[in-house]
Formats: structure tokens, C-alpha cells, sequence
């Protein structure tokens, strides 16, 4: 048995081959993939680094040819090309770092980073799953554009009874591939599990989210929660050349029916508050809190990206968390500008400090320090005081400048007391 690492490139396709030893025993680089299956012999295991339908059609080709254990490499390629010691990116490194995690991943006692690999034949039923989708979606659209088309048809001289017939068969029909779809569904874990998690956001959203979870599942392929976003197109774009980001403008990339189906589910929940009786729900809060700095498509693309956030902390750690975020807290400097600011507001209102100390709920002494420390504060603390009219500075507020200024001096002299 050997391992074969499959690197698929735009014009040639790189195959290293290891035994069971994990040294290397074949090199390949051609530009027909139909010259490395027939160096593959049926009881080899291949990886193949995912590139949507050419590596697809690869593997399917594979199992033509007798090939069982397929199996599809996923995680950072240039980290573990650089564990490995391949310092320069090239066809053939990306090809032996791909043999090797293979090799290494179906070896009882080699260590190697887990889950570096996904089966094929689990991407190859939700594949088969989304011809079925596509007949449901056609059927949508034929149905709909038939009842749309009813003035004109009976205008044209349609009899209104023949109409009313051919549409009805067209929703009997769309609802049946709808069924079939959810029965088939209902019989692959793998996308099941999607199902249940977007039902406990959207429990409204019936088939969008059967068609979203056709479309990301099964979760199992991503190495991390930032592989599924970038699956689907929401991390911020830039040219990108060898890993490195290269100054070059770039469109936003990644399967753009996912961020149609998420935009379809979202839109109907900011619309009508989650589907619930058309309340307000937290989906319409966080739009509503995202358009207050940006346009509607830069607020429905980080609700997209918070919405795959959501879904992957639920299917690895059974968390559901809030759609909303929380509101980042406060820090400490923060806070106490804030607090600055306060008072300056009060006290050119006519507070005095033991009063504004008090509504603010800090020590009197607090606002004395600020005083003393902060030179920029006690400057507007001063003009706060003369714009307050006739609540100016008073003989009291200058003996306790006074007495500050002397236990400021004093303070230099012997330390701080002051906590």
C-alpha cells in the first residue's frame, strides 16, 4: 500500500507517492491527471488538497479506476510544508507535505496534528444531496413564475380553469422534491446535525436552512472556524500571491450560493424579527446596531460572518451563544475618562465636587486627584467653573487648590500617600 499526496494546480498536477515506511518511492508532475491514475494501483490511499470541481472530478475518476480510500487534505498546507522543511513553496513540496499528512494520519504511533483529513466519501453524499437540491430550487422558480405570469396568460386567452390546474400541479410538484429532499436529508448525520443548529436560530426558516446546511456540511472538512468562513467568502478580502498579501485589488471569492442562502435566511429575520409572530428578535438588534457605522451589504456580511461563528461553537462545543454580541466592556482608562468628563459636564452646570462626586458614586478625593495629576484636566476644570456663572471658583474652591498645590509639593518631597 502507498500514499499518494495529489497537489492539483491550474495547468499540472504534482503526485508523491510514500511506503508504508513513509519514504518517498514516486514523483510524478504531468499535465493530465489520467497519467498519475494509472500509476495508482486500487489498494493505495490518496489526499488531495480540496480546489472544488477539479479535484472532484479527480476522485471521481479515482473511484472509476478501483480506488477506495480517498480522502481530502485540510488544515494551513504552508504551516505544515514549513514543519516539514520545505522552505520554498513548489507543486512538489505542497505534494509531499499532502503524502506525508496522509501517511502520517493513517499510522498508529507517528505523531501528527489530528483531524488533517476528511474521508471523500462523506463530501460525495452531500454532493449527490445537492442534485437534488437543485431540482427542488428549479421547480421554486418555475412555480413562481407561473403564478406570476397569471394576468398575462389569461389575457392571452388561457382558460382561467386550465390555469388554475397547471399550477397546481406545479406546487404539488415543488412540494414533493422539497420532501424528498428532507427525507433524503434526514438520512446523513453529518448534515443533520447542520439542520438542528440552524433551526434553533432560525426556526422559520425551514428550507433556507436545508439548502445553507447542503452547502457547508459537512463541518467536519474545515480545520478551523476561519476555513468555513473563508469557504464561503466572508473574511475581508485582498490580493494574495504565495501567502503573502500583494497590493492588488480582489473581488470577494468563496461559494457564493452559501452567501446567498445566508443572506435569503438573514434578511427574513431582520425583516419580520426572527419569524416569530413578527416581534423583534436579536438578528434585527445586531443589523440594527451595524448600520449605524456601516451600508447594508458590509452589515449582512458580518452578520454572516457571526451567523458561521455561531454554527461551528455549536456543532464542537454544543454552545449556543446570543446572535447579538455582547458590547465590548469598558477599560479601566476608559471608564475613568468618561468619569472626567462627567464632571467637567456638572461642574460647569454649578455642581460642586462633593456633589458631583456623589451623583457619579466616586470619593470626593478622586476628583482632587485629577486636579493635581492631570494638568489638561484642571485647566477645563477651571473654565468649567467660569462658565458656570455665578457658581465661579469661590474663596473655598481656591484654598482647596491651594492646600492641593501644597500636597502636591509635599507628595514630591516625601511620596504619595494617596492610593
Amino acid at each position: 500500500m502507498r500514499y499518494w499526496g495529489i497537489d492539483i494546480g491550474r495547468d499540472l498536477y504534482a503526485a508523491v507517492a510514500r511506503d508504508s515506511a513513509g519514504n518517498t518511492v514516486s514523483t510524478i508532475i504531468s499535465g493530465s491527471d489520467s497519467e498519475i491514475i494509472e500509476q495508482i494501483e486500487p489498494t493505495d490511499a490518496v489526499a488531495c488538497e480540496w480546489t472544488g470541481g477539479r479535484a472532484r472530478g479527480f476522485l471521481e475518476k479515482l473511484i472509476q479506476h478501483g480506488v477506495t480510500h480517498l480522502y481530502i487534505y485540510k488544515g494551513s498546507l504552508r504551516a505544515d510544508r514549513l514543519h516539514l522543511g520545505f522552505d520554498r513553496k513548489s507543486d512538489v513540496a505542497d505534494a509531499a507535505t499532502i503524502s506525508y499528512a496522509l501517511w502520517a494520519s493513517l499510522q498508529p504511533n507517528v505523531p501528527f496534528r489530528p483531524n488533517a483529513l476528511t474521508d471523500y466519501e462523506l463530501v460525495r453524499e452531500v454532493y449527490g444531496l445537492r442534485g437534488l437540491l437543485r431540482v427542488a430550487r428549479k421547480l421554486t422558480v418555475e412555480r413562481a413564475r407561473w403564478e406570476q405570469s397569471e394576468a398575462a396568460r389569461v389575457s392571452a386567452g388561457l382558460d382561467p380553469k386550465v390555469y388554475k390546474a397547471v399550477a397546481a400541479f406545479h406546487k404539488e410538484q415543488e412540494a414533493m422534491a422539497w420532501q424528498r429532499l428532507r427525507l433524503e436529508c434526514a438520512r446523513h448525520e453529518s448534515v443533520m446535525q447542520v439542520v438542528r443548529i440552524l433551526s434553533h436560530y432560525f426556526p422559520h426558516g425551514d428550507r433556507g436552512i436545508y439548502e445553507l446546511a447542503l452547502l457547508i456540511a459537512p463541518l467536519a472538512r474545515f480545520a478551523s472556524v476561519s476555513a468555513l468562513r473563508r469557504y464561503c467568502g466572508v473574511l475581508p478580502q485582498h490580493g494574495e500571491s504565495a501567502g503573502k498579501v500583494v497590493e492588488r485589488p480582489a473581488g470577494r471569492r468563496g461559494n457564493m450560493a452559501a452567501r446567498g442562502a445566508m443572506g435569503a435566511i438573514l434578511q427574513s429575520a431582520i425583516a419580520i424579527g426572527n419569524g416569530a409572530r413578527g416581534r423583534r428578535g436579536s438578528w434585527r438588534d445586531y443589523y440594527d446596531r451595524l448600520r449605524t457605522r456601516m451600508r447594508h451589504g458590509e452589515a449582512m456580511i458580518r452578520m454572516m460572518h457571526r451567523l458561521l461563528g455561531l454554527v461551528w461553537r455549536a456543532y464542537h462545543h454544543g454552545e449556543f451563544a446570543d446572535p447579538l454580541p455582547i458590547e465590548r466592556r469598558l477599560t479601566r482608562s476608559e471608564i475613568r475618562r468618561q468619569q472626567k468628563e462627567r464632571v467637567l459636564e456638572l461642574v460647569s452646570k454649578g455642581f460642586s465636587d462633593l456633589q458631583c462626586a456623589r451623583l457619579l458614586g466616586i470619593h470626593n478625593a478622586t476628583i482632587s486627584q485629577w486636579k493635581r495629576r492631570d494638568p489638561n484636566f484642571l485647566e477645563r476644570y477651571i473654565r468649567a467653573r467660569i462658565r458656570a456663572g455665578g457658581h465661579g471658583l469661590t474663596e473655598v474652591d481656591h484654598g482647596n487648590q491651594r492646600e492641593d498645590s501644597g500636597r502636591d509639593s509635599s507628595t514630591d518631597r516625601g511620596g504619595d500617600g494617596v492610593s
